[in-house]
């Protein structure tokens, strides 16, 4: 298990826009950071941080409603999980 922790409000992608129920990954990114945790137990994702991360998952965040549940697996299985 990989020690690595990735805070919504924390590191350089905190402030990095995420229209979910705020406007940035600090507002409406806790989705977004669970999956990267997931992510990087897979060595092929071990150095991916949120950053890496929300390029894809941002097209399921809607403005002030947060992340469509469904974006959870749909990102894990577009990584192949």
């Amino acid at each position: 298990m990989r020690a690595q922790i990735f805070k919504q409000y924390d590191g350089p992608w905190s402030s990095l826009p995420f229209p979910g129920g705020g406007t940035n990954v600090k507002g409406s990114g806790c989705g977004l950071c669970s999956v990267t945790h997931i992510l990087i137990e897979d060595d092929r994702y071990k150095n991916y941080t949120p950053t890496d991360v929300r390029p894809y998952m941002v097209k399921w965040a809607v403005r002030n409603k947060g992340l469509i549940h469904a974006g959870i697996p749909d990102t894990l299985r577009h990584y192949g999980m």
